[in-house]
């Protein structure tokens, strides 16, 4: 790790901290993991920070809190919400919003390149700051040039990669990490980008083969946080889906990242790669794509091992929290 980042002013996210990653329903703290991902900001099940340490409350002395993203309301910074669920919406101009998100209905492009979406995406940063975020996970922000956003001149490759050196300086800035979401292709090319990220977020590389594009981040000790999934969603939102929970996690385990496999909604339910394949939050009978090719258990204490492998690009937005333990 170089200098720069063992002196950095913000929280180090480091390797063999295993999360849980949950953006609907009951908080389930229980899992016995070090990072927690989750919406605190979620119109239907706001969740607090507050919440997060009771579910935690044998080792609350332990605990250090993260946000980690403030997924826009807007493809993050790429996306924006279409369903009132964010009170920054307004100040968006109609010049600012594109198409709507492929898979996502209530969420549409925003053009990274206006000064106005700009500005309301810093005063997004500044919020999660003043909240007692350590850490921010913008999403939908690294592949905005090969979607059809619905802008003229369409975002290119140089557009993509000026807004993500400005979002890591902006959050740097305000004493807080900042996350790459996705977008293996761009970082796994522009490699440059890795030193300005102090984590990863990854969804569905053991399904889509394309795991290797995120190495560059193990390599520079950051972990990856990896969620693959067991079914697309109702509007095929999570795209290619896993065969079974242990081969997801077979290949995310060989990557050494934080591997976890969930169901599309992200609910409480979830198998920990780290933990075996343990299921936490749900039944003990493997559902969905599993095929009852893994080890479960309901909401049961489990082990921690003492490594363990290891959580935006359109900005649809909503606040998570990690904790770290």
């Amino acid at each position: 790790m170089s200098a720069s980042v063992m002196n950095a002013s913000w929280w180090q996210p480091q390797l063999g901290t295993g999360f849980q990653y949950q953006l609907v329903g009951a908080l389930n703290a229980s899992v016995p993991v070090s990072v927690y991902d989750v919406d605190i900001a979620a119109v239907d099940n706001p969740v607090s920070i507050a919440q997060v340490r009771t579910g935690n409350s044998t080792r609350k002395s332990n605990l250090k809190i993260c946000r980690l993203w403030f997924k826009i309301t807007i493809t993050t910074v790429g996306a924006l919400e279409t369903d009132g669920s964010r009170a920054d919406q307004s100040q968006f101009a109609a010049s600012d919003l594109g198409n709507s998100y492929p898979g996502w209905p209530n969420e549409v492009f925003v053009d990274i390149r206006s000064a106005n979406v700009r500005k309301i995406m810093a005063a997004r940063f500044v919020a999660m700051q003043a909240a007692g975020c350590d850490g921010i996970e913008p999403d939908n922000t690294a592949f905005l040039y090969t979607q059809n956003t619905g802008f003229s001149p369409g975002i290119s490759l140089d557009d993509d990669v000026a807004y993500l050196r400005w979002i890591s300086a902006q959050v740097h800035s305000l004493g807080m990490a900042v996350g790459a979401k996705n977008g293996g292709d761009v970082y796994s090319v522009q490699t440059s980008l890795v030193s300005l990220f102090d984590f990863a977020v990854v969804e569905s590389c053991a399904a889509q083969s394309n795991c290797d594009q995120y190495n560059l981040f193990v390599a520079a000790e950051k972990p990856v946080y990896a969620v693959d999934y067991l079914d697309a969603g109702s509007s095929d939102g999570c795209g290619t889906v896993v065969k079974s929970v242990s081969n997801a996690c077979s290949v995310l385990t060989e990557h050494k990242f934080e591997g976890i496999v969930k169901n599309c909604e992200l609910g409480s339910r979830v198998f920990e790669c780290d933990l075996g394949g343990a299921l936490y939050g749900g039944n003990s009978v493997a559902d969905g794509n599993d095929n009852g090719n893994t080890t479960t258990t309901s909401n049961a204490t489990a082990t921690k091992l003492s490594i363990i492998s290891h959580v935006l690009s359109s900005f649809s937005v909503f606040a998570a929290i990690i904790i770290t333990i």
